[in-house]
């Protein structure tokens, strides 16, 4: 009898989980696709030693562990988004500049 008065928050539980499971797919669609155009761009600069550190930084948080962590915003993973942008560069000769 206890089963059929939890049945029904498991279900809504399932739900939830669905929702984030999409939510995160979406996110990390949406930031794998922000990487390949940077790492495209880093190419058309001639830039082709130093792209693998994006990768790298995206496989820091894993799937599982955005999906699991559902009362933490998809944004707050990552702090500092830089990974998804092309690196600046100083102009006339394509040097990459740190910060």
């Amino acid at each position: 009898m206890i089963i059929l008065y939890l049945l029904p928050a498991v279900m809504i539980g399932v739900v939830f989980m669905m929702i984030r499971n999409e939510r995160v797919f979406r996110y990390r669609e949406k930031i794998r696709r922000k990487i390949g155009i940077a790492i495209d761009e880093d190419f058309a600069r001639g830039d082709w030693k130093h792209w693998e550190w994006r990768w790298a930084e995206f496989d820091r948080i894993s799937y599982d562990q955005m999906v699991t962590q559902f009362w933490k915003p998809l944004d707050s993973f990552w702090k500092d988004k830089s990974f998804t942008e092309p690196a600046p560069t100083n102009g006339k000769y394509n040097i990459r500049i740190s910060s």
